[in-house]
């Protein structure tokens, strides 16, 4: 059963392949299969040589590195095709994705420094804590935004 979104007629199209589609599509190939080939020469050559942890912190900063290409891809494309109107960032989603970068950092460090120190239990406790420190900063930085919105 077809949905009203799920075909795209000849003007979209038109549209969006006029908007860079296919290197989009070709960058984003070649950006995962290079991350899959740099996943696979780490795990074959050099995880070996650090701990568990830095290898989880190092895998986390390889996929930070392939969003942050895809990222640089598709967010001109999207925005660019997507309707304009009322679709500015306000302040609580600006905190939100700045807590969400925060909790990533947080996350890479405590891998690389400070994991090792500890037993697999307290570092999932960390883990826990974290995402709740975390949330919390978001859950309110939006509520905030919200209130003051209205």
């Amino acid at each position: 059963m077809a949905h009203e979104h799920d075909e795209c007629d000849a003007e979209t199209w038109k549209k969006m392949s006029g908007m860079g589609l296919a290197w989009r599509v070709s960058a984003s190939a070649v950006g995962f299969f290079g991350w899959l080939a740099f996943f696979i020469l780490w795990l074959a050559f050099y995880a070996g040589d650090y701990s568990v942890w830095e290898n989880i912190a190092v895998i986390i900063m390889s996929l930070l590195g392939l969003l942050a290409l895809l990222a640089s891809v598709w967010i001109p494309f999207g925005i660019r095709f997507a309707d304009q109107t009322d679709k500015k960032m306000n302040g609580g989603e600006w905190a939100s994705c700045l807590a969400g970068v925060a909790w990533l950092a947080f996350l890479v460090i405590w891998l690389m420094q400070y994991a090792g120190d500890y037993d697999i239990y307290q570092n999932i406790a960390v883990f826990i804590v974290s995402v709740l420190v975390f949330g919390g900063i978001s859950a309110a930085a939006s509520a905030v935004a919200k209130a003051r919105a209205h």
